[in-house]
């Protein structure tokens, strides 16, 4: 990993700022990218979900409640991606290493990192 990332910043220092933007901003996405097999696992999870919501609701309507109480939200927590912690691990090394070799000039870029982190 560290001669990849050696390499990657003997690239990025031919690059001008719009590049370097585009070339990070491109790293950023492949750290958020979900593998097939976790894309297929997560389309799974959500089928089951709506089944099972589904399953609760008819149970529900068969006893006479119509089902329209507060939901719990945990669908929107199920439906969130987690990026794969490998390679948010290699992105805040890059990160580290652009800071070092840039200082000033990568410290706007340090946002979408923190973004990333927070989602």
């Amino acid at each position: 990993e560290n001669a990849v990332i050696s390499g990657f910043l003997s690239i990025v220092m031919k690059l001008n700022e719009a590049q370097l933007k585009a070339v990070f901003l491109a790293l950023i996405k492949w750290v958020s990218l979900v593998a097939p097999s976790q894309q297929q696992q997560k389309q799974q999870q959500e089928q089951q979900q709506e089944e099972h919501a589904r399953n609760k609701k008819r149970a529900k309507h068969d006893a006479g409640d119509d089902g329209s109480g507060s939901g719990s939200g945990e669908a929107d927590k199920a439906g969130m991606i987690k990026a794969n912690p490998e390679r948010t691990a290699t992105l805040l090394r890059v990160a580290s290493a652009l800071v070092g070799r840039l200082k000033s000039i990568f410290t706007p870029y340090l946002g979408h990192v923190t973004d990333h982190l927070v989602m």
